[in-house]
């Protein structure tokens, strides 16, 4: 079976795993955004 992991390690994967999620959440709205304002000065 799964080796009990200390919550100290659980934590820690949880924060690293949390953080790559918004990292990625946050270019897609800087992109998002991006890809608005390059609409708005072509229109």
């Amino acid at each position: 079976g799964i080796l009990p992991l200390p919550p100290q390690v659980r934590y820690y994967v949880f924060c690293v795993h949390h953080d790559s999620l918004n990292t990625k959440g946050y270019s897609l709205l800087i992109v998002r955004s991006f890809l608005v304002v390059l609409d708005q000065l072509i229109l």
